[in-house]
């Protein structure tokens, strides 16, 4: 959880959203990596295999 929440305020709440009162525009640039999203959900369906995996040997 603390890893999303890390990659979120990096990415998703950075400047100028984080300072914004109202509806901040967003640019191409300022939109959140695919390859970020990606890879973490690359990760966290790796943590569920290993669990399920764990859980029934």
């Amino acid at each position: 959880m603390k890893e999303s929440a890390e990659l979120a305020q990096k990415f998703a709440y950075a400047e100028p959203v984080l300072s914004a009162t109202g509806t901040a525009e967003l640019t191409r640039g300022m939109r959140l990596p695919r390859d970020t999203a990606r890879s973490q959900a690359a990760l966290a369906a790796q943590r569920l295999a290993n669990f399920i995996n764990k859980a029934f040997p």
